[in-house]
């Protein structure tokens, strides 16, 4: 992360809001280069994932979030970690929704921009899954496979898969808008 953001002349304190989404080890790893960012978790995952999971989960606790993580959120960060609600509008123009579908803790995080609504995801891995309702192949739930993606369809008007190289295709400068 500090070289992809010094290629745009940011640091890792220059950061102010970092989402998690999904509280797995390769999404989480390095959170803790982010110092005076407000760390944002879904309340649902942090619950289900972490804390209280419902039904035992296909990998052990410590690959969704390593100990020096989970250690470092509960201590030196747990003052900047704000647990998000199933919907929230986190900042005027960013709001986030619970999604599942690939862990508890993914949500759905949607930005308004003068091109539209932007709706970013791990729930979906590449642009096909919602443009042709293919599912992931590692998910929790049809049920909110059917949900989400329907919702996503409804109201993003650019979708931003988090996993899909063809997002630098659609955009080869990195820019959205």
């Amino acid at each position: 992360p500090k070289e992809a953001l010094k290629k745009v002349g940011l640091y890792p304190e220059d950061i102010h809001y970092v989402f998690l989404t999904p509280l797995q080890d390769y999404a989480v790893a390095n959170v803790d280069l982010f110092t005076k960012a407000k760390i944002c978790i879904s309340r649902r995952g942090w619950i289900e994932d972490v804390v209280a999971p419902k039904y035992e989960l296909h990998v052990p606790r410590e690959l969704r979030i390593p100990n020096k993580i989970l250690i470092h959120l509960l201590t030196e960060a747990w003052d900047r970690v704000h647990l998000l609600e199933d919907e929230e509008e986190v900042l005027p123009g960013i709001r986030v929704f619970w999604a599942g579908v690939h862990h508890r803790s993914s949500i759905a995080i949607c930005i308004n921009t003068k091109k539209g609504r932007i709706i970013a995801s791990d729930c979906f891995f590449k642009y096909e899954n919602i443009e042709k309702n293919i599912p992931i192949g590692v998910m929790e739930s049809f049920e909110e496979f059917f949900r989400t993606y329907s919702r996503i369809r409804r109201e993003a008007d650019i979708l931003l898969p988090l996993y899909d190289p063809e997002v630098l295709k659609r955009y080869p400068d990195g820019k959205i808008v």
